[in-house]
């Protein structure tokens, strides 16, 4: 984002018939700000503007100090002062639309930009903060020519060839964007966010090594850097460097990040548990993000119950009867029932690894940790009976994942390109995907392939334990029902990414959470051919 810019005390003011400071008074003003010695800037931008109200300069200076303090009400009042006294200051304007950005008030940010650059068409920081409003409304491909103009006008502008990366890569332009960033901090090497962006690409083009080089930098120049911190936790862990990743993966809960995936920080009146000893205490793992992690990472519950602990788990309504039949968990609460008890610490569940110190060797493989309903598994195989051939082998199929989830772009496959699966023989598939999408696909489904589709029976996780249970194998895209086979220690193929989720780790096909599990990785980005012919050959061998 943009930060604040050096102000050119030299510069021309508007002429006016109002009193102005000296040109001395200018400048160190200027110097103070500058040198980020805001409590004094401040001062001295307020004793200016008592002494001359009317002249914008001092006006303009304390609006930048009180946005760098972080009072950003008052900066855009004082900031409005300066463009209102200095109507043809086009600094003026393109700081008060920066501060509407930084509120989120876009509409006016983009007004008070476009009068900036009405007023002076060649100032290369207007184009640049345009640039961020227009992305922030959405607008790539016009943030897009507003950054270029910028970089027109000003070639070593580092900032705006960062915003440009930015929005490179939301259009998808993934390598133009890499070079961006990468003449970004060919200009200012001190460009922590470049350099994390950057670390990310080439975490997703697998070039590993550099990846970790360019986080490292961007966590040097800003310790502080949250995005930095959780990013490289990902890439450690993926990388089986788990002891380490789970470190950095702490940063996922700063209560600064703004990560829209990140869980709220529950209001309990209970402690969050940061490692006390838990003999006698009672504990209650309160679930967060996906359905899947939680699946995963309630076999901690083993953990906490062998120091002393009595276990409580917090889950949404489709688990709760589910979760029930896990050995080493007291009570199951449904979502609400956790501010109507009382209990000693709350924990997230992705916080277990790190206070276990888990690594690659002590990672719990305590499965099967959930059971199945055997009445239920009588009724699937009944039900499967009335639709299957007892010759054939009955495999359940899930070919997408959650749709908000940020890389489900890339985790699924396209329910057409299950005709690959067109020719195999004495093979029945059910399908357990949920949802009117998947309704209207099986409506069609390729020619040559059979799926019976289960959904209209799966109320809860109950149900498709049970229909898991019932079934020879499920092939599936890297989803919850993948987890919730692996914690029943069923058989059970994993489609994956090339670059994968990091519990998949690197260059295997087997699994170090599930031993039930076998893992059939991408080759190239983006290519489910080559994977979906391996799963027909392994079909075949069945």
């Amino acid at each position: 984002m943009k930060k604040n810019m050096p102000f050119k005390a030299t510069k021309k003011l508007p002429v006016r018939a109002v009193a102005a400071p000296m040109q001395d008074e200018i400048n160190t003003l200027a110097a103070l700000y500058n040198q980020r010695q805001y409590a004094e800037a401040e001062n001295l931008a307020r004793d200016v503007i008592k002494r001359f109200p009317k002249h914008g300069f001092g006006w303009k200076v304390l609006g930048a100090v009180l946005q760098a303090i972080g009072k950003i009400n008052e900066s855009l009042d004082a900031k409005q002062m300066a463009a209102d006294l200095s109507p043809n200051d086009a600094e003026a304007w393109s700081n008060l639309g920066n501060t509407y950005q930084k509120q989120n008030c876009l509409d006016e940010s983009e007004k008070c930009l476009r009068q900036a650059l009405k007023i002076s068409p060649n100032l290369a920081v207007a184009h640049n903060n345009l640039g961020i409003t227009l992305e922030k409304l959405t607008r790539f491909n016009e943030a897009k020519l507003s950054y270029q103009k910028a970089l027109i006008l000003r070639p070593d502008y580092a900032e705006a060839r960062y915003n440009y990366g930015v929005t490179l890569q939301k259009l998808l332009r993934v390598e133009e964007a890499e070079e961006s960033y990468r003449l970004a901090i060919s200009i200012d090497f001190n460009q922590a966010k470049a350099h994390s962006n950057l670390a990310l690409i080439l975490k997703n083009k697998s070039q590993f090594a550099e990846s970790e080089q360019h986080f490292v930098t961007a966590l040097q120049q800003d310790s502080q850097f949250i995005d930095a911190h959780y990013n490289f936790a990902l890439l450690l862990l993926l990388s089986g460097r788990l002891k380490e990743g789970w470190a950095q993966y702490q940063w996922f809960y700063h209560p600064e990040n703004a990560n829209p995936s990140k869980p709220k920080q529950p209001n309990l009146t209970a402690k969050q548990w940061q490692g006390e000893p838990l003999q006698g205490k009672t504990i209650l793992i309160h679930s967060e993000q996906g359905l899947g992690d939680m699946i995963q990472f309630v076999r901690y519950a083993q953990h906490l119950q062998a120091v002393g602990a009595k276990v409580w788990v917090l889950v949404i309504k489709p688990l709760v009867e589910l979760f029930k039949t896990i050995p080493w968990v007291a009570r199951v609460l449904d979502n609400g029932e956790q501010h109507q008890t009382v209990y000693d610490f709350w924990v997230f569940p992705l916080a277990l690894p790190y206070w276990f110190q888990t690594t690659l060797e002590t990672v719990p493989l305590n499965v099967p940790y959930l059971s199945v309903d055997d009445t239920k598994v009588t009724w699937w195989k009944n039900w499967l009976n009335q639709h299957i051939s007892v010759e054939h082998k009955r495999v359940g199929l899930v070919w997408a994942g959650n749709p908000v989830h940020a890389n489900d772009a890339n985790r699924s496959i396209a329910f057409s390109e299950l005709s690959a699966f067109a020719s195999i023989k004495n093979v029945t598939f059910i399908s357990l995907q949920l949802g009117e999408k998947a309704k209207k696909e099986l409506e069609n489904c390729p020619d040559g392939v059979t799926i019976l589709d289960a959904a209209p029976f799966i109320h809860d996780f109950t149900d498709s334990a049970a229909l898991l249970g019932a079934l020879d194998l499920l092939i599936t895209v890297d989803s919850a029902p993948a987890h919730l086979a692996g914690a029943l220690n069923l058989s059970v193929w994993t489609l994956i990414t090339k670059v994968p989720d990091w519990r998949w780790l690197l260059e295997r096909n087997d699994s170090v959470w599930y031993k039930s599990m076998r893992l059939f990785r991408q080759s190239e980005r983006g290519d489910w051919t080559s994977v979906l012919k391996d799963v027909k050959v392994a079909l075949e061998q069945l």
